[in-house]
């Protein structure tokens, strides 16, 4: 559109405004900047002053120049290292950001918190899911999604094939044991810098593979199958006597598969720390609701290691 032909509004607006009282005329800026507490200054001199104090900082970062800035406007005459970019590093704050940093990074730029599980030691946590559902479930899903460090939802052999039961526990075990070693190996660690467990029978057989010896920081066991829900006879619980790390416990204080009161006679038979957090009203599998209450102590309990 050619300005010079355009509709000019403010000189029909003057004449409209003399002659009603619904429409009143009056210049913003003065108010904006009084608003803010900025002084009037020369813009244009200020945005040639600013792209000339940006140039001088790229090329303190590009040529490893002295920052030393001193303009009208602008002083930059401070550049820690640390700040210095360097090609396509990307941060560490969290798992997406490191696969992130895998697929469109040059580097990493490690920047673990006094709190981070990082900065504890945990390289990454695996999940194993329970005898009826994969490991696309919703509370694993969650999981990954939420903690700070890498985490690897596996899915026992038994799903990939189509079948509806699971393998027995000696198969099961020797497919935790191969997840762990590979998943340690492709975050360049061993399986001793990692979380174990996962839901009901995959947090079994994951307490189970490091009863027998398999390296590990911590379990994390979520709706563990104390016994057959009717069948408390029938105890599982014949290996805690081996498990020395650090266990977390997360169980609806409903569940069929064993009671907070069962709980309390046998999980002082594990040698290594235990921690349990009971969900109020939930049973063997916690409603959605309770899937924020159970990120949150997972996340405490690899904190804490």
């Amino acid at each position: 559109m050619d300005r010079r032909r355009a509709p000019r509004p403010v000189p029909a607006l003057a004449v409209a405004a003399a002659s009603t009282a619904e429409i009143e005329l009056g210049t913003a800026i003065a108010v904006a900047f009084a608003r803010f507490s900025m002084e009037w200054s020369r813009p244009a001199a200020r945005m040639r002053e600013m792209v000339r104090a940006v140039r001088t900082i790229w090329d303190a970062w590009q040529h490893g120049t002295r920052l030393r800035f001193e303009g009208e406007f602008y002083q930059h005459t401070l550049m820690t290292p640390m700040f210095t970019p360097k090609p396509s590093d990307l941060g560490d704050f969290g798992p997406r950001h490191l696969r992130l940093t895998g697929t469109a990074g040059s580097g990493m730029a490690p920047m673990p918190s006094q709190d981070s599980p990082l900065a504890a030691g945990v390289a990454g946590v695996l999940l194993a899911h329970g005898a009826g559902g994969g490991a696309g479930h919703r509370t694993l899903v969650a999981l990954e999604d939420s903690l700070e460090v890498p985490v690897h939802r596996m899915e026992f052999g038994y799903r990939g094939q189509g079948r509806r039961f699971p393998d027995r526990a000696p198969k099961l075990i020797a497919e935790v044991r191969a997840g762990a070693e590979a998943f340690a190996a492709d975050l360049d660690t061993t399986t001793a810098r990692l979380v174990l467990g996962g839901r009901s029978m995959g947090g079994r057989m994951c307490s189970m593979a490091v009863a027998e010896g398999l390296p590990a920081a911590g379990l994390v066991l979520l709706s563990y199958p104390l016994h057959p829900p009717g069948k408390p006879d029938r105890l599982r619980v014949e290996h805690f006597s081996n498990i020395d790390v650090p266990v977390l416990f997360v169980n609806g204080d409903r569940d069929p598969f064993g009671t907070p009161a069962e709980f309390e006679a046998h999980i002082g038979d594990i040698p290594g720390d235990v921690t349990v957090r009971w969900l109020e009203r939930q049973g063997h599998d916690p409603k959605p609701s309770a899937d924020a209450e159970i990120v949150a102590a997972v996340g405490a309990f690899l904190a804490a290691l």
